[in-house]
This record gives structure tokens, sequence and C-alpha cells, in this order.
């Protein structure tokens, strides 16, 4: 047998397997809800990232919710689950499967204002673990506040939370940057609130501090941040630049070397048709 079609036949598999057990193939997309709202993974979540388009971003901010939910009786709306599971392809060497990660999924939409979320990775622990309350003022315009195990918003929607690699910012996870000693993507018990308004959402929290990278230190210090978002007005695309400039009212001498304190970055927005909910 070829060793290149096996990489094929192992990608058979896994999907194979996604299907039989109604699985979320890849893992950022989760069925459970797909299935409530008779919708397709991409109105939530992009390709190839997973990163969440504006309509799965709310959907997250509210609490796994859309505007106006309720409790739904049908537990198969409140419950899925997915397993991962890799093969590293190297040529003329043995390969071996990995160990196969299982993660359960479960919740949504409690009451009118309140919900909750279950992410477990049955190999290792709980991932995610939060209840969250949500009240909303109007279809653009809510309050929200959640307490438990999670990731800044910020950081999960821009970080951990893509599947692609060379989609996660360096600065979010990697200790190689500036001598980082440690990255804020993994999930500690804590508390936030945040709320949007129109096209403004900020968030503010508190989370158990890393000392070491990937170890929590509890008891010892906490992190705090505080975050926000503005979306640009509909009906914009094409391309833009984004601007950072430093030292705006020539405070720092620096005699002839001022020349690099504007950064331009070309920018090119797309739009992307609504979904129809």
């Amino acid at each position: 047998m070829s060793n290149r079609r096996l990489p094929a036949m192992c990608l058979t598999l896994v999907l194979g397997l996604g299907e039989l057990l109604l699985l979320a193939v890849p893992g950022s997309a989760v069925p459970m809800w797909a299935r409530r709202y008779s919708v397709p993974c991409s109105t939530c979540h992009t390709w190839p990232s997973q990163q969440l388009t504006a309509t799965g971003l709310d959907f997250f901010r509210r609490g796994h919710r859309l505007k106006g939910d309720g409790f739904d009786k049908d537990f198969t709306h409140l419950l899925s689950a997915h397993v991962e599971w890799e093969w590293d392809y190297q040529e003329h060497q043995s390969n071996p499967f990995n160990t196969p990660a299982f993660h359960f999924h479960a919740g949504g939409a409690l009451t009118e204002m309140f919900s909750a979320y279950l992410d477990a990775n049955v190999n290792n622990d709980i991932e995610s673990a939060y209840l969250q309350f949500t009240k909303e003022q109007g279809d653009d315009v809510y309050f929200t506040a959640r307490g438990g195990r999670f990731v800044p918003t910020l950081i999960r929607n821009y970080g951990s939370g893509l599947v692609a690699g060379t989609s996660n910012p360096l600065i979010l996870g990697s200790t190689a940057v500036d001598g980082n000693p440690f990255t804020p993507t993994r999930p500690s018990l804590g508390v936030d609130i945040g709320g949007r308004w129109k096209s403004l959402f900020v968030q503010t929290g508190v989370l158990n501090g890393t000392d070491v990278a990937g170890q929590a230190s509890v008891g010892h210090h906490k992190d705090f941040y505080a975050t926000g978002e503005l979306a640009l007005p509909d009906g914009i695309s094409g391309p833009y630049y984004l601007l950072v400039s430093t030292d705006v009212n020539n405070q720092v001498f620096e005699g002839n070397a001022k020349a690099n304190n504007i950064l331009a970055q070309p920018v090119t927005v797309s739009l992307r048709p609504e979904p129809d909910l």
C-alpha cells in the first residue's frame, strides 16, 4: 500500500466516526446548536480557522444563545460530543496514532436570562464550565456576567479558540515572544462582566493568576483584564489601513530616529452574506 494514501484513509476514518456518532468535525463547531436552530455550522464559523462570524460572536457573547432564547426541552439540542484523533505523518517512519481525546459538550439557554456551558475533555480535565447571566435591552444592547472556568472572550475568539495554528497570534499562544513567561490561553477560574451597545462590546474580569506556563497559581495572585471590540459599520468593504502610532505627543527624545513611530498595515474588508435565520 502506498504511503501517500494513508493520510487520506485516516481522514476518511475520522470523518466516518464523526458521522456515525454525530460528532463535530472539526471540534470548534458544536452540532447541538446547529440542530436546534436548523442552520449549517458556517453560520457561526468560518473555514478553515473556525473563527467566529459576527452571528457566532454575538451568540457566544450572549451565553450560547440567540436574542430572546429560552430553555429547550429537547435534550439533543443541549448535548453533543466530538473526538480528536491525531496522526502525525512522517515518511519512512513508524507513525502510530496519538491517544484519542474525547470532548463532551453541554449547554445553552436555561431560562430567559441564565445559560450554562460545559466542555469536558474526558481524557484530561474540564476545559470550560461556567454559568452566565444575560439581560437584554433590545436587539443589540445587553449586559452579561459569568462565573466559572473560562478564558477571556477576546483571547478565546482570536487565539485559543482557533483550529488553524497559523491563525493563532503568537502573543496569545507562544512563550517565545519577548521572553513571555506564560501564555494566557489556559482556562482558569474567575468572573467577568461585559456588555454590548450597538457595535461596541466591552468586558472586564479577573482570573486565577499563572506563575508558570500552563500552571495556575491559585491564591498567589490574580490576572485582571479589560477588553473592547468595535465592529465596523454595515456596508463597508474594500482596502483599508490600520495605523499604529507611538509617542504621538513627541514626549520621548529620539533624535533622528522617529521614522519608525508609525506603522501602517493594509486590511481588506470583505462582506459575507447575512445568514437566513
